[in-house]
């Protein structure tokens, strides 16, 4: 009889440590799809971020170069309503890198979070401010402008693949040299 009930403990321990071994394989697959998960949450919320950036650039460029009583004299009334929307487009734009601002907020680390929050500062403040002045600003301080925006967006794109597990992206090459990138308009 003990050989039968050695036996059934035999057969229940194998049982039981069979289970346990596919509820451990299980849980740690689960963690790893939730991981993933994150992870491709975050990465949403960087494109989004980054496309978001690259449309609101492009539309305080636009205000800022628009002079509509220039408009008005060679193109006349039939041009104004194009140009009207100019600044609604950038509203708009504003609104789409805010909100994009805070998802990276809510799903970027500690350090992306830093660098989208200096990019958004800049962008809806300095450059907002220098994009809708009146008179406009001259075109070196929208340079300066502009180029501070372009550091604080390669900041947070590095800060962005670095916390998804990619290379940061090469220093710029020295100007005029070899490899030398492409100048920023």
């Amino acid at each position: 009889m003990s050989d039968i009930l050695l036996g059934a403990l035999i057969g229940a321990g194998a049982v039981l440590a069979a289970n346990l071994l596919q509820f451990l394989t299980s849980w740690r697959t689960s963690r790893k799809a939730d991981a993933n998960w994150r992870r491709d949450q975050r990465r949403d919320a960087y494109a989004e971020l980054i496309q978001a950036g690259d449309d609101y650039r492009k539309a305080a460029s636009d205000l800022q170069v628009a002079a509509r009583p220039v408009v008005d004299l060679i193109f006349g009334d039939h041009m104004r309503a194009k140009f009207e929307t100019i600044p609604q487009a950038f509203e708009e734009k504003s609104h789409l890198l805010d909100r994009a601002a805070s998802r990276v907020n809510l799903l970027g680390s500690g350090e992306v979070q830093g660098r989208v929050n200096a990019l958004a500062l800049h962008a809806l403040q300095t450059m907002s401010n220098a994009a809708q002045a009146d008179p406009k600003v001259s075109e070196e301080d929208w340079r300066l402008v502009t180029n501070k925006f372009f550091d604080l967006y390669d900041a947070f794109l590095n800060a962005a693949r670095l916390d998804l597990g990619f290379d940061a992206l090469p220093p710029p090459a020295e100007p005029g040299g070899p490899t030398a990138p492409l100048q920023r308009p």
